[in-house]
């Protein structure tokens, strides 16, 4: 048996989740099976060490994320217990960080899953389709040479109409634009922008991105959102604008002047974030840089989310319809992780941790509370 089936009974056995059936069968191996026991008794005396039923009864799941989020890539003993622990008690996904064996990991292949939509770039020339493979491409445009590769697009351009640069769900890319700012696209994202800039540098985004803008002290960039506008010179910024009727940037380093429709102006210092709702206006504070920038590292967080945004949010974010089938009102609230990689153990850890089972019907994940 895989150390990380073990782990994951034995942090069970503790939190006293394990079923009668479990723990009639941990039992049996215990006796027959030397491997197992071997295993088991040593994360007995590992968790005597550590004091570990004092710390399951202690931790909470906010910290129990900070301690998967801070400790994921240390691979001793006592950091794979302790977010084994995590995981468990957060009903969270992040199991595999425990592990880290990606050979426990389930092929995607295994469900009959849509293949995910290919980025485009829609320009006066027509629609182009771009590829994220590490094989480099030119394609040459009546104006314009663009060069592909790794996930990302640059190019030497005279134009100055307006294109669209389109990221569907389940993926991200990288442009660099004419000025060397350099913009990475989350899931589900457009980015509309000249391919050479006239005056004053301006892009319009609908979705998620992050943006490190090149120094140009006569040239003020500015980014359109649907809400407001961010004017900076040069500097780091994240802006989401997945919610309708609110707008968050985030300021890395640099500084930024976010403003609304009405003139209202909130000037950014960096580790602060400016959300701005129609409701409320603007409101500000500092911001988890781990957190907000996790998605170009293919990680999500989330924290005490509702089942069915979380299922919103996971549609966009592996690029797969999820569908609650439930006549009964949904109230469940989870905290954790998601890797755009790994949607089995998504998956796996949903039906675990949240008592919810799932099937593949036309092409959607169907979740049956």
């Amino acid at each position: 048996m895989e150390y990380s089936r073990i782990l994951e009974l034995y942090i069970q056995y503790l939190s006293g989740t394990l079923s009668p059936e479990e723990a009639r069968q941990v039992e049996q191996w215990r006796q027959n099976d030397e491997d197992f026991r071997r295993q088991w008794e040593q994360l007995e005396e590992e968790g005597k060490q550590m004091n570990a039923s004092s710390y399951l009864e202690s931790i909470n799941s906010d910290y129990a994320l900070q301690s998967i989020k801070f400790n994921r890539k240390k691979s001793n003993s006592k950091y794979k217990f302790l977010a084994a622990a995590s995981f468990l008690l957060l009903l969270s996904v992040a199991a595999y960080w425990v592990f880290e064996n990606p050979k426990t990991s389930k092929s995607i292949t295994s469900l009959d899953l849509p293949k995910k939509e290919t980025i485009k770039l829609i320009s006066q020339e027509g629609v182009i389709e771009l590829k994220k493979d590490s094989v480099q491409q030119t394609i040459a445009l009546k104006n314009t040479t663009l060069t592909t590769g790794n996930g990302s697009l640059q190019y030497a351009s005279t134009d100055t109409a307006i294109n669209t640069l389109s990221v569907p769900d389940g993926q991200t890319y990288m442009i660099k634009l004419s000025d060397g700012t350099e913009v990475w696209l989350n899931a589900g994202s457009k980015l509309r922008f000249p391919f050479s800039f006239v005056g004053k540098r301006t892009v319009s985004i609908e979705g998620e991105a992050f943006f490190k803008v090149a120094t140009d002290a006569g040239k003020p960039f500015i980014v359109n959102t649907p809400l407001t506008t961010i004017q900076v010179l040069g500097t780091s910024f994240n802006v989401n604008t997945y919610n309708a009727g609110k707008v968050k940037t985030a300021l890395v380093d640099g500084r930024v002047k976010t403003n609304n429709r009405n003139g209202t102006e909130e000037d950014l210092k960096p580790g602060m974030m400016a959300e701005y709702s129609q409701s409320n206006g603007f409101t500000t504070g500092k911001f988890d840089e781990e957190e907000v920038l996790s998605w170009r590292n293919g990680i999500y967080y989330y924290h005490k989310m509702p089942l069915a945004n979380l299922l919103d949010e996971a549609s966009r974010f592996y690029g797969v319809k999820f569908r609650i089938e439930s006549k009964e009102p949904i109230d469940r609230y989870i905290t954790g992780l998601m890797d755009r990689n790994r949607l089995e153990d998504f998956l796996s850890d949903l039906k675990t941790t949240a008592s919810i089972d799932f099937t593949v019907k036309d092409k959607e994940i169907l979740i049956r509370l």
